[in-house]
């Protein structure tokens, strides 16, 4: 927007200081195209007055006011405001004056979480909805990291039960929210089964979920439950994996061990078998007996899928000084030259379950990345 544009706006649309208790006659009415705004973002109050004022001013006026970043480009035309609020939460304001949004919250300086974005969805809410959408936002704005004991499981629940209805607030949360905010949206959308066509950055979210080195506001964000619920949102859509190929192919390369695990993973639940020679090394090393709860498995299973493919990285297991590595690979072996086999027992313990065995449960137990082999199979401590 260019200066001059912005002054004009100002002329048009002009904030007072803030008013605490304020009467609306102690001010006086704005002029007939402009509007009047008092308010305070942390305590979230405010009072508008506008006299035929545009809705695109108005918008910018409220967007600076509020510290809130509301794109005024996709604004509807013509609208002309005639309206008293106050005093009004900003989720009552917009809602007044039908605008449908979704917030995208951001810690301050004190770490204080502040509405700073408004993802706008619609214009022109019903009247009926605009009740609906306010609580969608309060469930939403419940899935945030805070102080209050249970409220967003509870939350969590109800936006679960709300389904297409909550969506694209979920999938706003997904993509601005903090750590917990992420990671319970991605498990609600993860379970909705008609949730079958998300927008690409969504998906990107999912395929960057798989990392162990995800971190937010400079903190940690690695909860293993965001790669675990991504991993089960694309065992339930398949499809949905096919449009992340190619990232799940670079995923392959990466130096971060458990984006190249679940990478491999995805891509030979799909059967992607012209990946083999990517695919192999990494299954391989991830039969070893190590920290991690779960690889072996998984591991197992996908070497045995692929067949004779695997075989010129599983033979040389064989001669493996780790003992479960080298029984895994007779095991995979086993099955891959006796294909109609039954389950064969096994000695090992029951971490590694025999692969002619129905796939299990991918269980990610101890998935932290120094638990992680580097790309050459390397530890940076050694394993017990």
């Amino acid at each position: 927007m260019s200066s001059v544009f912005r002054m004009a706006l100002t002329a048009l649309c002009f904030a007072a200081f803030p008013v605490r208790g304020m009467e609306w006659d102690e001010v006086t009415a704005p002029t007939s195209g402009s509007c009047q705004l008092w308010g305070d973002s942390e305590e979230d109050r405010y009072w508008f007055w506008a006299v035929e004022c545009p809705i695109e001013p108005a918008v910018w006026r409220i967007s600076t006011v509020a510290g809130v970043d509301i794109p005024i480009e996709n604004l509807p035309e013509d609208k002309i405001l005639n309206c008293r609020y106050g005093p009004v939460t900003l989720d009552e304001l917009l809602d007044r004056l039908g605008l449908s949004y979704g917030l995208i919250y951001k810690r301050n300086i004190t770490g204080q979480l502040l509405a700073s974005e408004a993802l706008l969805l619609g214009f022109g809410l019903p009247p009926e909805w605009a009740a609906r959408v306010r609580e969608i936002r309060r469930l939403i704005g419940n899935l945030y990291d805070d102080d209050i004991r249970f409220n967003a499981e509870e939350a969590k629940s109800a936006l679960y039960s709300l389904g297409e209805e909550a969506v694209p607030f979920l999938e706003e949360t997904v993509l601005h929210g903090d750590c917990q905010a992420k990671n319970m949206a991605g498990m609600i959308l993860t379970w909705m089964d008609d949730y079958t066509n998300p927008p690409p950055a969504v998906l990107e979210y999912y395929f960057a979920a798989l990392s162990g080195e995800d971190t937010l506001y400079g903190l940690p964000c690695n909860y293993p439950d965001n790669a675990a619920w991504s991993v089960r949102f694309f065992e339930r859509h398949p499809e949905l994996t096919e449009r992340i190929i190619p990232q799940l192919v670079g995923g392959l390369g990466s130096s971060d061990g458990q984006m190249r695990l679940l990478s491999a993973y995805l891509l030979s639940m799909n059967k992607h078998w012209e990946y083999v020679p990517q695919m192999a090394p990494v299954f391989a090393m991830h039969l070893k007996d190590n920290r991690l709860g779960g690889d072996a498995v998984i591991s197992t299973h996908a070497l045995t899928a692929m067949g004779n493919m695997a075989r010129p990285w599983v033979l040389p297991l064989l001669e493996s000084d780790d003992e479960q590595q080298r029984k895994s690979a007779a095991l995979i072996l086993y099955h891959i030259d006796n294909p109609a086999a039954e389950p064969k027992r096994s000695d090992l313990s029951d971490a590694v379950y025999d692969p002619a065995i129905q796939t299990r449960e991918l269980h990610m137990s101890n998935w932290s990345p120094e638990n992680f082999p580097d790309i050459h199979g390397g530890y940076l401590t050694e394993t017990p």
